[in-house]
């Protein structure tokens, strides 16, 4: 501090070196205060950086699999094509004469049932292999097909009769076929009249 016989000039400088000093020192915490929001500023950048990336990275898994499953729905789409897929439809018919030979002996009944294998695949099926019971009986089936080929939105029938001797019908049919895919197609399914 200044002594009191410099008189008011001393005073005066003294007063100046404090205020420079005081002014100095709010300098000094303004610039301390400034880094420290800018500091604050920089970590909540780098948050949101390191935020929009986890999104992107989120994004491109997404669009992975919305592509994979896109191309899974395109797979399926060209296996249906190449696929026949046979079903069973039987009816009965009844009231009339039907007459075969079985084991050289003529056979005469009212009932006759027919087996329907209708494609409704988008491929033709080749190769028709029809099972009654696990076996092909002629004493069985009274007409078969002549092709084992049955197209697209196209059926076969086969008529069958019961058994001459037990009078029973199959239980069950069972259906393999190839088609365009190069998976053999199988179908099984009991029978009823």
């Amino acid at each position: 501090m200044a002594d009191a016989g410099e008189g008011p000039a001393a005073w005066i400088r003294t007063g100046a070196t404090a205020i420079s000093a005081l002014i100095a020192l709010s300098a000094l915490a303004i610039s301390c205060l400034a880094r420290r929001k800018a500091a604050g500023a920089e970590k909540k950048a780098a948050e949101a950086q390191g935020k929009a990336v986890d999104a992107l990275e989120k994004s491109a898994n997404a669009q992975d699999r919305i592509a994979t499953i896109e191309n899974a729905r395109e797979a399926d789409r060209r296996l249906l094509k190449s696929r026949a897929v046979l079903r069973v439809t039987c009816e009965r018919k009844t009231g009339g004469s039907f007459r075969r030979v079985v084991d050289g002996k003529p056979h005469i009944t009212s009932d006759l049932y027919c087996v329907h294998v209708v494609n409704q695949g988008q491929a033709e099926a080749r190769g028709v292999r029809v099972l009654f019971d696990g076996k092909v009986d002629k004493r069985i089936v009274w007409e078969a097909p002549q092709t084992d080929v049955i197209g697209h939105e196209s059926e076969a029938i086969w008529k069958l009769g019961a058994d001459p001797d037990t009078g029973r019908l199959p239980r069950k049919v069972e259906i393999t076929w190839q088609d365009d895919s190069g998976i053999e197609g199988k179908f099984e399914v009991p029978l009823s009249f």
